[in-house]
């Protein structure tokens, strides 16, 4: 798919998004703050919608959107690291389109430009991206790289590990098991993120910084 088409399609779901929800403005700037330090891609955006649901998902265009719940769950920047390295990753496999691609068919990745009708239906289904649910191989993907962005920023890698245990502690008991579904559930999660960490040499450092941002984020109410 044409860069393009990613880019105006992420700017018309973020819009849409930011004229539904209520930003907090401080909360947002310094989840900037933070994840430019992670040395990602430097056009990476944040936004932090004001909800005490714990959820976040990434868009195309480079955006991530974290719920302000997430953050009265969240116990170290280790965490939230992992939770940004997760999403970015998402970005950067380019799993949202790819997922919903499979919905119009291959006609997406085998025309070189994609014709106004077929823009119009993906704006129209916006939403499905931000309620998706990946495949266990692209959520796999994105559990197993955030370790390594991590690793290579000095970040302990178990922060990941410890935001799955919280997400386990919190989310819905599902009626269906793992094998019924093509998502992974959060057990799943732990136990291949546990195998990884055991393979890895731990090089972390206290990031003095990513943890007074961190505080900072977590104590505002935002007001």
């Amino acid at each position: 798919m044409p860069e393009s088409v990613a880019e105006d399609l992420g700017k018309e779901i973020r819009n849409d998004i930011l004229s539904k929800y209520d930003i907090d403005n401080y909360k947002t700037d310094k989840t900037n703050e933070f994840i430019k330090k992670l040395n990602f891609d430097k056009k990476v955006k944040v936004y932090v919608i004001k909800s005490r649901q714990f959820n976040a998902f990434a868009t195309p265009g480079k955006y991530i959107f974290v719920y302000s719940g997430v953050f009265d769950k969240l116990n170290s920047y280790e965490e939230l690291a992992g939770l940004l390295s997760h999403e970015y990753t998402h970005i950067d496999e380019n799993h949202g389109l790819r997922s919903v691609g499979r919905s119009f068919g291959y006609e997406i990745f085998t025309s070189v430009f994609l014709s106004n009708d077929l823009k119009e239906q993906i704006f129209d289904n916006s939403n499905m991206l931000i309620n998706l649910e990946y495949s266990r191989a692209f959520e796999k993907e994105a559990d197993l790289n955030s370790i390594n962005l991590m690793q290579k920023e000095n970040i302990d890698a178990n922060g990941m590990l410890a935001l799955l245990k919280i997400m386990r502690e919190i989310e819905p008991k599902r009626i269906s098991s793992s094998e019924l579904s093509d998502h992974p559930n959060t057990i799943e999660r732990i136990e291949y993120i546990e195998e990884a960490i055991e393979k890895i040499e731990n090089n972390s450092v206290t990031n003095y910084e990513l943890e007074t941002l961190f505080e900072e984020i977590k104590n505002n109410s935002g007001k």
